[in-house]
């Protein structure tokens, strides 16, 4: 028989548009207890806003601010073909036209 999927799933509670929701995490995110865990031990980075520009400053990146990834979250999506209605639950977009401004396939 097939194997089971177990899903892990983030909480958000507080969303820019007021609604919590709940988003589906890659294998990637939940391997560690902590979607931005704290190089300096097993802590979270509580303010991954103010920590960003320090965090590319290291990395050697340019020009990039902590929200273009949600561009590059939408867009990858809509070119691997996930139905707009899907993503749109998943990002918390109220309107297929407020997704299309965070896509850019």
């Amino acid at each position: 028989m097939g194997e089971t999927m177990q899903w892990y799933i983030a909480r958000l509670e507080h969303t820019k548009n007021g609604d919590a929701r709940n988003d589906p995490l890659t294998e990637a995110r939940r391997e560690n207890t902590y979607t931005f865990p704290s190089p300096a031990g097993p802590q979270r980075i509580s303010n991954i806003s103010a920590a960003f520009p320090r965090i590319a400053k290291r990395a050697n990146v340019q020009g990039a601010r902590f929200h273009d990834f949600r561009h590059t979250f939408c867009t990858r999506h809509v070119e691997g073909g996930l139905d707009l209605i899907t993503l749109a639950d998943i990002t918390g977009h109220k309107t297929l036209t407020m997704l299309r401004v965070f896509s850019h396939p």
